[in-house]
Parts: structure tokens; sequence; C-alpha cells
């Protein structure tokens, strides 16, 4: 084999990358079958996946920003009124998905707590060290003064 330039090598990659991505997008069967895979079992309930379908009526041209932004404004709104009538209907409050999944408040109070007595052990341990740092300095001295006073 011989030597063969960068350019040469991405250029043959290339080539067969495309001859791949071609037969990937246009095979419906591998599409349907990852859709398969990826999509949800037919017995959730909606509350657990909140799937909701908006009318899209008007035609968008895609060329124009501010007009798609406000065809997804519309559509999300149209979504959020969905499901709010949805969770009314069900007799669930509006923010039943938000509690389900929880706040990182507590999380955050409870790693605060542990950090706080945290400190007060290591205060508190610092404070004891220190008591037994100063009774092992007196013993020292009571000990030498003993010494001294016997004559050694």
């Amino acid at each position: 084999m011989g030597f063969q330039s960068k350019s040469s090598l991405q250029a043959e990659n290339t080539v067969d990358d495309d001859d791949d991505s071609k037969n990937a997008v246009y095979n419906r069967e591998s599409l349907i079958d990852k859709l398969k895979y990826t999509s949800w079992p037919e017995n959730v309930d909606w509350m657990h996946k909140l799937p909701l379908d908006t009318n899209q009526e008007k035609k968008v041209d895609v060329n124009d920003d501010s007009a798609r932004q406000l065809v997804f404004y519309t559509q999300a709104l149209e979504g959020t009124r969905l499901a709010f009538e949805k969770f009314q209907s069900m007799g669930l409050p509006a923010s039943f998905k938000r509690r389900r999944v929880g706040s990182k408040r507590p999380k955050r109070g409870k790693s605060k707590e542990a950090k706080i007595i945290a400190k007060e052990v290591q205060a508190e341990k610092l404070k004891e060290r220190a008591k037994q740092k100063k009774q092992e300095i007196e013993a020292v001295k009571k000990w030498r003064k003993q010494r001294q006073q016997n004559g050694f």
C-alpha cells in the first residue's frame, strides 16, 4: 500500500458515509423498528407521558424567523391550555407534574444541614484537642515541678 494524502482518505470516507446515510434515511423498516423501540408502551397513562396534539392550520415561511417564533409560541400556549384543561378534568392541580418530579430545595436543605452539623462537629473536635493539649502541657509542667522538688 502506498502513501495516501489525508484529503484523498477523507474523500473516500465521505463517499462511503454518503451512501450509508442515504440508505439510512430511506430505510423505512429500520425507522419503524427504532420508533417501536423508543416509543412509550400503549398501556401507559396520559399523565406519565403528557402527549399533546395541537393543530397547525397555517403554512409558515421557513425563512421568516419572527413568523416561525410566533407559531412556536402559539403552539406552546395551546398545548399548555390543553394540558391545564386535562389536569382540571382529572381533578389534579396544574402543578401536578412539577410536584411529582420533586424539588431540589429539600435536597439542598439537607446538604446545608449536613454542612452545618459537620462544621459543629469539627469545631467540637478542635475544642477537645485544644483541651487535651492544655491538659498534657499542665501534666508535663507538674512532672517537671515534682522532679525539681525531688532533686532530679
